[in-house]
């Protein structure tokens, strides 16, 4: 425990200062530099007994998520470095646009950083191809409404999340009550 605690550290002091750097290039300069460190760290000190892997994925993309840098997370993806794990990746960004777009707040304040993460990650990550096509229908599907059907009436918008608890005909039904001229 010890041993990872030391990469951790390193990985939280990187996500501490990434605000005060400027220029999008000098940050991923730095994560390509932490990648590097990190796997130096981790044989040169710990005989290569670490999975840096999962302490980058667990202390470092969420955080680059929720700061929004998500041309990092590329990077990230982009680095040839065996503490890359693609996979891992993958379940991070589909959960982060899940609970993004899914959550119950009422604002959707996240829907426009999902959308982001959808664009710049989904075409690096073919195999969240079809988790994140399905998550985007939902907004689709709520955008339409709002702006479409909706538009200039009085009636609470139906969120993406309203889209995923009721079926498609509870859903059309809901729309004709709401709006029904």
């Amino acid at each position: 425990k010890y041993m990872e605690g030391a990469l951790v550290e390193v990985c939280k002091s990187f996500t501490g200062i990434l605000h005060d750097v400027p220029g999008n290039q000098n940050k991923i300069s730095l994560l390509q530099d932490l990648v590097s460190d990190v796997e130096s760290m981790n044989r040169v000190c710990f005989k290569g007994s670490l999975d840096t892997s999962t302490i980058l994925c667990t202390h470092v993309i969420p955080e680059l998520f929720k700061q929004g840098y998500f041309e990092l997370v590329a990077a990230y993806l982009e680095t040839k470095s065996p503490a890359v794990d693609k996979a891992q990746v993958e379940r991070l960004v589909l959960d982060y646009v899940e609970e993004a777009v899914f959550s119950e707040s009422e604002n959707g304040d996240g829907i426009p950083h999902a959308i982001r993460c959808q664009d710049i990650l989904g075409p690096l990550l073919p195999e969240a191809r079809n988790g994140l096509q399905s998550i985007r229908r939902f907004l689709d599907a709520s955008h339409f409404v709002a702006t479409v059907i909706f538009n200039g009436k009085s009636v609470k918008p139906l969120r993406p999340l309203d889209f995923k608890s009721m079926s498609s005909l509870d859903a059309i039904e809901t729309i004709l009550r709401a709006v029904p001229d």
